[in-house]
């Protein structure tokens, strides 16, 4: 796994606070640093940083009300985790990062299309 998502997402959320959340949708604003560099502010990195987590659908950024609102699949990302990785330590978002960029394990269960499976 390529360590740089992570170090993206770290970066990022020293940035981001939680407006808003709903199980499946949450609205983070950007705070004054990022507004400052809002303009240069390449959205294609945060889409892509944020992108990498599990479950993430539609990311829109508005950058004239210095908001995201990501759309998610709570039964893959919990939605008790965004207050941790956005507002939690270091240690508890990189641990947290960590986990869910992991590579899912292949799947070895034998398929029903298999012929060798009863």
């Amino acid at each position: 796994m390529d360590p740089q998502p992570n170090s993206d997402l770290l970066a990022l959320r020293r940035h981001l606070t939680i407006a808003h959340h709903l199980p499946g949708r949450i609205r983070l604003r950007l705070t004054n640093p990022l507004l400052q560099r809002l303009r240069g502010f390449d959205t294609g990195a945060m889409r892509t940083a944020v992108g990498q987590l599990p479950g993430i659908g539609e990311i829109r950024i508005n950058a004239a009300a210095a908001t995201a609102v990501i759309h998610y699949d709570p039964t893959q990302l919990p939605s008790h985790l965004w207050e941790q990785l956005i507002h939690g330590s270091d240690d508890e978002a990189q641990a947290l990062l960590t986990h869910y960029l992991r590579p899912a394990p292949p799947d070895t269960s034998p398929k029903a299309s298999d012929p060798t499976h009863p």
